[in-house]
């Protein structure tokens, strides 16, 4: 079969995507699903194969050459897709996939209600699920798509805390230069090489399920998004890194943790950790940390069995400076940490 696009402009091709850009027509562990110049017939491929979608080429004299490439996989789906010539679609978004389209070449333009949303070769954009907007191809347009799975039971479980959870998630649809995402854009286009060089090895069902992820918490830490579950569908959510770190911070206050411990154990730098905890929590890693074991002390300074001294409690949840916990103690609870244990005992 011959090679897609001959003439591929190579000069879009941006590192991150270098590999995705030159794959052949067919991919070996790929089903190529269809190639045809019927509209009828692309129109009743892809609400098979994506959701339901209405198409109309905008000149009559156009002929289609539609071509799409995809494999499926448990979490997510790999598509190529290419139309051949200048089309629109309507299009009704199922609410179970989010759709991370890369531009490969010519350009896609989504029409959202009043905005235009134009991505070209190199760009980034995502579809929100559950949402009804038009699409146009330009003639020589082609993406690959990856269709991610958004059902609850897809999150991870941490400390009763829900990790990349993507089922309420809206990302920003503006169009993001893959190179400024080197890592997901990378993600995608290992994927694809996977594919082309007929190793499958993202088609072993725990691989495929750590490549997705990876790919929903990259998703949630650079692609802005907003959380339908918080108060008011326009509430930031908290990003995952925050979340585990939280859940880090939970399983080891006791401990002699520093700033580049949570970081580490988060997954990002000191900075972007700080940023976060400054935007989403108000406060900063190591004060939040502090808190915790304040009520921790405070918790075992009120316990019936509480008959420790309040420095073997401060020792035991973390504090080793006496002074400095007394201080913070009677900031957050009002009262001297020897009061609470003082009218603790007094009461039982």
């Amino acid at each position: 079969m011959h090679r897609q696009h001959d003439g591929y402009n190579r000069e879009y091709a941006l590192v991150a995507l270098r590999s995705a850009l030159s794959l052949n027509d067919t991919l070996r562990n790929a089903e190529f699903a269809l190639r045809t110049t019927s509209l009828d017939e692309a129109e009743r491929h892809v609400s098979t194969v994506f959701c339901r979608q209405r198409l109309r080429v905008e000149q009559a004299s156009s002929r289609l050459d539609f071509s799409h490439q995809f494999v499926h996989l448990p979490q997510f789906s790999v598509h190529r897709v290419r139309y051949g010539a200048p089309v629109w679609k309507e299009i009704f978004v199922p609410l179970n996939f989010t759709v991370l389209q890369v531009t490969l070449a010519g350009e896609c333009v989504i029409y959202d209600g009043t905005r235009e949303i134009a991505t070209g070769p190199g760009q980034l954009s995502v579809i929100n699920s559950g949402r009804r907007f038009e699409k146009f191809w330009s003639r020589d347009a082609e993406q690959l798509m990856v269709c991610v799975d958004t059902s609850p039971s897809r999150a991870v479980t941490v400390d009763n805390s829900r990790i990349n959870d993507l089922s309420n998630v809206i990302f920003d649809p503006q169009p993001i230069p893959v190179d400024s995402l080197p890592l997901l854009s990378g993600i995608i286009s290992s994927v694809c090489v996977d594919l082309e060089r007929g190793r499958g090895d993202v088609l072993d069902p725990e691989v495929s399920s750590r490549i997705y992820d990876t790919l929903a918490a990259l998703m949630l830490h650079n692609i802005p998004y907003t959380d339908q579950k918080l108060s008011g569908s326009q509430s930031t959510a908290v990003p995952y890194y925050v979340l585990r770190s939280e859940a880090y911070l939970a399983q080891c206050a006791t401990k002699d943790i520093s700033l580049q411990d949570i970081a580490d154990a988060a997954g990002v730098s000191c900075r972007t950790l700080c940023n976060g905890y400054r935007r989403f929590k108000n406060t900063t890693p190591m004060a939040r940390l502090r808190d915790i074991r304040l009520e921790r002390a405070h918790e075992m300074l009120l316990s019936e069995s509480c008959s420790d001294s309040v420095s073997a409690v401060a020792n035991e949840c973390g504090m080793n400076h006496l002074g400095r916990f007394a201080r913070y103690y009677a900031e957050r609870f009002g009262e001297l940490p020897s009061d609470t244990l003082l009218r603790s005992r007094s009461r039982h």
